[in-house]
């Protein structure tokens, strides 16, 4: 029998652009931002108590949001596949929102205790399951076992005394308008990157974060949506990570705010924003002052 090897022949090796080894190096570096909090929690004095609230839910959202950050800038790697990456940065983003609630950086919360808060976020989190399952073929077991923890969840949030039914996607919006108020640059595009991907993820696919494209250029992403939807994931990643590292770990968090914000002002990080890359400009590096200054 011939060898698969011998009548297949191999596919044609295409000559990679200069501009995509420089948006490739971008996301190599970041890529590398949840190992500082893959370290942070594998050591033997882990900074939060994860069988405790808020801690148990914060670690969760953590683990959530990792796999999407991760999930996401492999998909951008590829100009076809970086279309997929949008589901992944809605994830992180609805992430870093619920942590924003718990943690207390939302203004206008009335409760004042974060486990409280976390109360919130797991009403809706069990109720969200509930649903996903009852939707499918799930047996009554399953069925009954995810009652429970529907009734458990109510229990607890109503012993905060809040009305809001549980935090879900719909308080996304408004969380991430709340905090980039007064922000500029990628990060005040927080609120429209959700309400746009949210659309998109709903069908409305024609409504994208960029002029419109036409014919076979619907199938490759340009630069622009690339970077951003990558700078989206950095915001909603980084920004709670340095909230948790703070909890006892200040030299890793200012590390992590550090490395993310000289990323997301790199000079190919802007020329990817501003469709330099797009049209084949090469950003020039300015010079360090500092030659130990890692960016």
């Amino acid at each position: 029998m011939a060898r698969y090897e011998s009548w297949v022949p191999p596919p044609p090796v295409e000559a990679v652009s200069q501009e995509e080894e420089l948006f490739t190096e971008l996301l190599d570096r970041g890529i590398r931002t949840p190992e500082t909090m893959r370290s942070f929690f594998d050591t033997d004095r882990p900074p939060i108590a994860e069988e405790e609230q808020p801690f148990r839910t914060l670690r969760e959202l953590e683990i959530a949001a990792r796999c999407d950050f991760l999930s996401g800038v492999l998909l951008l790697g590829s100009s076809v596949l970086a279309w997929g990456a949008e589901r992944h940065v809605l994830g992180v983003l609805e992430a870093f929102s619920h942590m924003a609630w718990i943690l207390g950086q939302v203004p206008g919360t009335t409760l004042e205790d974060a486990s409280a808060r976390a109360t919130c976020v797991d009403l809706d989190r069990a109720l969200a399951q509930r649903v996903a399952w009852r939707g499918g073929r799930a047996g009554a077991e399953a069925v009954s076992r995810f009652d429970e923890a529907v009734a458990l969840a109510t229990q607890a949030h109503d012993a905060t005394s809040c009305t809001c039914g549980g935090r879900g996607r719909a308080s996304v919006q408004a969380t991430l308008r709340a905090l980039t108020d007064g922000e500029d640059g990628s990060l005040a595009t927080l609120p429209d990157v959700w309400t746009v991907l949210q659309a998109s993820a709903a069908g409305d696919g024609a409504q994208r974060l960029m002029p419109g494209l036409d014919g076979d250029d619907l199938a490759y992403a340009p630069y622009t949506h690339r970077a951003l939807m990558f700078a989206s994931l950095l915001h909603g990643y980084s920004i709670p990570a340095v909230w948790l590292l703070s909890i006892d770990q200040a030299s890793h968090a200012d590390m992590t705010g550090h490395v993310t914000t000289k990323m997301l002002e790199s000079a190919e990080m802007q020329a990817a924003l501003n469709g330099d890359l797009d049209a084949g400009r090469i950003p020039v590096r300015p010079e360090s002052p500092d030659p130990d200054d890692d960016d």
